[in-house]
């Protein structure tokens, strides 16, 4: 059934935004006001086993005002969840939601989460048998270097079990040299070490191979409402500062980090793994170092290097809160405002004074929200879609321009790979980079660094004193341009 033909998609309402921008109580209040229920989008809010302080989910208090969903349903340290399983359980769990007539409020900031739920791809049904078929097909391509990692996919994709796949087994040089036997474009816009990327290229061309191609239709799933909340860089830094403080001093954040830490230690052993899981959480990490150092919470206020590794450690939370935010707000820039910055269906929300909360944000979103429930009743079902349907192709348009003329470098003096002309050119004004080029023009032109050391010999013996600024100047001028290689 074609777009055009099928009943228009349900409203959703999305509130998006950084850490500490407050999209949980617009997210709540607007629920409450729509006859709305929570769906949770942030990946780390999806475990149990630990308080929840340190991830920022929802208080007693607040899930009595709300129904709230998909938060404390996978165990703290499952290491095979992905996008795919939260969007397979997020779509599940609006459709109920639908079903009883209430409005989903999905909130979160988890960013690729929003947009497995936005948008979807067209569906084909998965056929291991075709699968496999074609895989036993395909092995004579794969050499024999190869053959036990293609396996490893062959065995995975199934079951989905990426997590599987990502460990110290199979090196990402070797993942990315399949790649480059069933996909060379790909292979040649990711770095060689960019794992998690490599491994995501390879589960959807070799899933979809039997179908000589994957799936790329792009639709909207819902008729999605979104609002993203802001704030500025300076109020952003005051609100994550006060906010960990409180997590820390006030709510007992530091002793569920320190109970997480021993949880794993117990099932995990000696060594933990700081990249899956619940540990990969901010706010858990970053105080690893003072768990190594004491494991006394009660001792830290009477030893000095204790207060002093604390400190060190919330700081570095601090940075690595500020630097997730800068990450979130990148994402949303570039991955999901251009396709709807002439659409009505987003509304960016400046807050940086509390005060105004009540007129700046929840009036205006309650305002926009009710204009689109109209808008929706009164079109027609192809309308509808015709919406939807532009914004699709916009997204895609971006994306496709975006990769045309990437291309992935490679510096031949660092032996170092380099994803795409901004990378590059960072790259070249490094000490690294220069000092290399450097080295090499040495190998390279014998005769004139030998006309150089004479020249600086003869300079030598005239004076007793040598700028080493001018000797890297004179080399310079020896190198003609060299290091702009």
């Amino acid at each position: 059934m074609e777009p055009a033909t099928k009943p228009k998609p349900p409203v959703v309402l999305f509130v998006l935004g950084t850490t500490a921008v407050g999209k949980s109580k617009l997210a709540l209040d607007l629920a409450e006001a729509l006859n709305g229920e929570i769906v949770n989008a942030d990946s780390m809010q999806i475990y149990k086993g630990n308080e929840g302080v340190m991830t920022a989910k929802p208080t007693g208090e607040e899930k009595a005002r709300m129904a709230h969903h998909l938060y404390d349903i996978i165990e703290m340290h499952q290491q095979d969840f992905n996008v795919n399983k939260y969007v397979k359980l997020a779509v599940a769990k609006i459709d109920e939601i639908l079903s009883r007539g209430k409005l989903p409020v999905v909130v979160g900031g988890t960013n690729y989460y929003i947009e497995g739920l936005i948008y979807r791809k067209r569906e084909a049904q998965f056929d291991e048998r075709l699968f496999r078929e074609c895989m036993e097909a395909q092995r004579g391509r794969v050499a024999q270097d190869f053959q036990e990692v293609f396996q490893a996919f062959v065995e995975n994709i199934p079951p989905d079990t990426k997590a599987n796949l990502d460990n110290e087994k199979f090196e990402s040089e070797k993942m990315h040299g399949l790649l480059e036997i069933f996909d060379s474009k790909k292979a040649v816009q990711l770095h060689s070490k960019d794992r998690r990327r490599i491994i995501n290229a390879l589960f959807k061309k070799l899933r979809w191979l039997y179908l000589e191609g994957e799936p790329d239709e792009v639709q909207l799933r819902y008729f999605p409402i979104i609002n993203w909340m802001r704030a500025s860089p300076p109020i952003l830094l005051h609100r994550v500062t006060k906010r960990i403080d409180d997590m820390l001093f006030t709510q007992g954040g530091l002793k569920e980090a320190f109970d997480v830490f021993r949880a794993s230690h117990a099932l995990y052993g000696e060594t933990l793994d700081f990249q899956k899981g619940i540990l990969q959480a901010i706010g858990y990490k970053e105080f690893y170092p003072l768990y190594k150092h004491t494991q006394d919470l009660s001792s830290i206020e009477q030893d000095a290097d204790s207060k002093r590794i604390l400190e060190q450690c919330k700081q570095g939370l601090i940075q690595s809160t500020m630097d997730y935010t800068k990450y979130q707000i990148k994402w949303l820039t570039k991955r999901l405002s251009p396709a709807f910055l002439k659409s009505p269906l987003l509304l960016t929300i400046d807050l940086d004074n509390p005060k105004d909360y009540e007129s700046v944000a929840l009036s205006k979103a309650l305002e926009r929200s009710k204009e689109l429930f109209e808008i929706w009743g009164k079109s027609a079902d192809y309308e509808i879609w015709q919406m939807l349907s532009q914004i699709a192709e916009y997204d895609k348009g971006i994306k496709s321009e975006k990769m045309q003329g990437w291309t992935k470098k490679r510096c031949e003096y660092c032996s170092q790979e380099l994803n795409g002309e901004k990378q590059w050119q960072e790259h070249i004004q490094t000490r690294k980079h220069k000092n290399n080029v450097h080295r090499q023009w040495k190998l390279d032109n014998p005769e004139k660094v030998q006309q150089y050391n004479e020249k600086r010999k003869a300079e030598k013996s005239s004076s007793d004193h040598i700028d080493q600024h001018e000797i890297d100047q004179d080399m310079d001028l020896f190198q003609n341009g060299h290091d702009d290689q």
